[in-house]
C-alpha cells in the first residue's frame, strides 16, 4: 500500500499524462478525484492537481525518487490512466515511455 504522498506524486505524474493528448477527459479527472480520495491525499495537495486538471500540470511538483521507489505501481496506474477513455492517442504511449525511462533507477534524469 502507498502511502498518501506517493499517491499525491502519483497524482501529479497521472495529471501530466492525462494532458498529453491536450485533453483531459471525465473519466481521467474522475479517476484522479477517486484515487485522491480514496489515498487521503491532503486537501491543499488535491486543490493543486484540481487546478492543473483544469490548466495546466507544469506547476506540479513531485519527488522523483518517491516515485521511483513506487515505479511499477506507477507506471501501471498511468496504463490505466491512458486506456480510461477507451482510446490510446500517440502523444499519451508516448509520455508512457517517457515516463519508463524518467523512473529507470538507472537513469540520469533529475
Amino acid at each position: 500500500m502507498l502511502d498518501a504522498q506517493t499517491i499525491a506524486d502519483t497524482l501529479k505524474i497521472l495529471v501530466h499524462v492525462a494532458w498529453a493528448d491536450r485533453h483531459v477527459g471525465p473519466a481521467e479527472a474522475n479517476l484522479i478525484r477517486r484515487a485522491g480520495a480514496a489515498g487521503g491525499v491532503a486537501p491543499d495537495e488535491m486543490r493543486l492537481i484540481e487546478e492543473a486538471l483544469l490548466h495546466d500540470p507544469a506547476t506540479l511538483t513531485f519527488d522523483l525518487g518517491r516515485l521511483r521507489a513506487a515505479r511499477e505501481a506507477v507506471l501501471e496506474a498511468a496504463r490505466v490512466m491512458i486506456a480510461i477513455d477507451g482510446q490510446v492517442a500517440e502523444e499519451e504511449e508516448a509520455m508512457l515511455l517517457a515516463l519508463e525511462r524518467l523512473l529507470d533507477p538507472a537513469s540520469d534524469d533529475p
